[in-house]
């Protein structure tokens, strides 16, 4: 799922405290399994320009939603995974999901881009389970037919939560927050906020993913 080196990337640079995989760890070549060798859980952390930590195990999906493991096969055919850490209790967060569907899963309806929304925490500040699962989905989601095709295409959206707090090392600190990774599995931007406007407050991440996209071409 790409090379042993990560590439510049094309956001916004923090390189604090990153540290670069070494190539002699493992990984590289062009299957999943390979790359779930390179670097480790810590090792580069949420960097722009670095390769993605794999995770150690499956995120659930909420309330029959995907579930999303990092590498799997279908990560390699994706062009972009936009990667989403959100809160029940961030406002900003829930202005987001309010525009996610209509601004960001048919602009990219058709095309290898895939979209995972990581419900981190619940109103309380704790770790969210099914009931915040629920209550998020009735907020936002069952209105659009969330679960079906009129929604998003098999595969394009997954909302998942993080019982055992594994994307801390994605470094979701400010929410909502938002990591677009290339094919590669490289850390192409990072955007911590909303970019947008009233009408379209994803309109930053579209234009980001966009770019992704037509480098990949």
């Amino acid at each position: 799922c790409g090379e042993d080196t990560p590439s510049e990337g094309g956001g916004d640079v923090d390189m604090g405290g990153a540290i670069d995989i070494d190539a002699g760890a493992g990984g590289g070549g062009d299957t999943c399994a390979e790359y779930a060798a390179c670097g480790g859980i810590g090792d580069c952390g949420g960097n722009v320009g670095l390769r993605l930590p794999p995770l150690p195990d499956t995120l659930p999906g909420c309330n029959g939603s995907t579930d999303f493991t990092f590498p799997s096969g279908d990560w390699c055919t994706n062009e972009v995974t936009v990667l989403i850490g959100a809160a029940e209790w961030c406002g900003p967060c829930r202005i987001e999901s309010e525009a996610l569907r209509d601004n960001l899963l048919e602009e990219f309806r058709d095309e290898p881009v895939r979209v995972v929304q990581v419900l981190t925490q619940n109103v309380m500040g704790q770790v969210a389970d099914n009931v915040a699962c629920d209550r998020w989905i009735s907020d936002f989601y069952a209105v659009d037919g969330f679960g079906t095709s009129s929604f998003a295409q098999e595969g394009m959206f997954s909302l998942v939560t993080d019982p055992g707090e594994l994307t801390q090392v994605y470094e979701f600190d400010g929410l909502p927050n938002t990591l677009i990774i290339d094919g590669d599995g490289i850390i192409a931007a990072r955007l911590t906020g909303l970019e947008g406007t009233v009408d379209n407050p994803v309109e930053g991440l579209v234009r980001r993913v966009r770019a992704v996209l037509d480098a990949a071409e």
